[in-house]
């Protein structure tokens, strides 16, 4: 799912977690512009060349979406309602790239890395010290408790079945009183949880604006070259093959 880290021995995952992030954010503005078939064609070779090279098997890739589905099929419906077929399926097409190159970032990057990341990004445009590591710390929490939350929903959700909980039967009124038993025990844990994580962060005397270091150190070589390069290169195809 998106936001969980699989370790793995592959060329993405040895790369330069800056040069990841913007290299998917060319990526995600190539698919945000994209106006045609072909440029989409264009964005997805450039996915089934990364995926194989994280040596994370397609079917991975395939449950990250699969965790989300319910908010693809509602972005679908609505788009069925107001703009008919071939928008839905343009939109469609947009979202799953969108999110499968997310995946290929979060499946190669440690949050660790990826907060690291989009600190030194910040540090780019002159953001001062203590927000780049506030924004940095949020983003890695973030990151964290999303995987930790979904497989809270399914465990509460087998366990509310077990009992005997009728939640995927019955009428929508029936089926939205049954969420209850879902939400609640969600909700309690999610405020253990950040109680647990505030804790820890105040043990281990945690404070923004003041100088760290850092556990890996990443250097810009050849691989991370090739990779923004080919990044860019893909947004000015989009571009070209773009309609008026």
């Amino acid at each position: 799912m998106i936001g969980k880290f699989v370790s793995k021995r592959s060329p993405i995952h040895k790369l330069s977690p800056i040069s990841k992030v913007l290299s998917i954010l060319f990526l995600t503005i190539g698919v945000i512009v994209s106006s045609n078939y072909l440029d989409y064609l264009i964005l997805s070779l450039m996915l089934l060349v990364m995926v194989p090279l994280s040596k994370i098997s397609f079917s991975t890739y395939l449950k990250g979406l699969k965790s989300i589905m319910f908010l693809i099929t509602f972005a679908i419906v609505i788009q069925l309602l107001y703009s008919g077929v071939m928008p839905a399926v343009e939109s469609t097409i947009r979202i799953v790239l969108i999110l499968m190159f997310a995946e290929v970032l979060t499946f190669t990057t440690r949050p660790t890395d990826l907060a690291s990341s989009i600190e030194d990004f910040l540090k780019i445009f002159g953001t001062p010290l203590k927000t780049r590591q506030e924004l940095s710390m949020i983003m890695m929490i973030a990151m964290r408790f999303a995987p930790v939350m979904v497989e809270e929903v399914d465990r509460i959700t087998k366990s509310q079945i077990a009992r005997g909980a009728k939640i995927d039967s019955g009428r929508i009124w029936e089926r939205m009183k049954s969420l209850v038993s879902i939400t609640v025990p969600l909700m309690a844990s999610a405020v253990r949880k950040s109680e647990e994580i505030a804790l820890a962060m105040e043990v281990r005397r945690f404070k923004p604006g003041v100088p760290r270091s850092r556990y890996r150190s990443y250097s810009w070589g050849i691989g991370e070259w090739i990779l923004t390069t080919s990044s860019l290169i893909l947004i000015v195809l989009v571009l070209i093959f773009r309609n008026p």
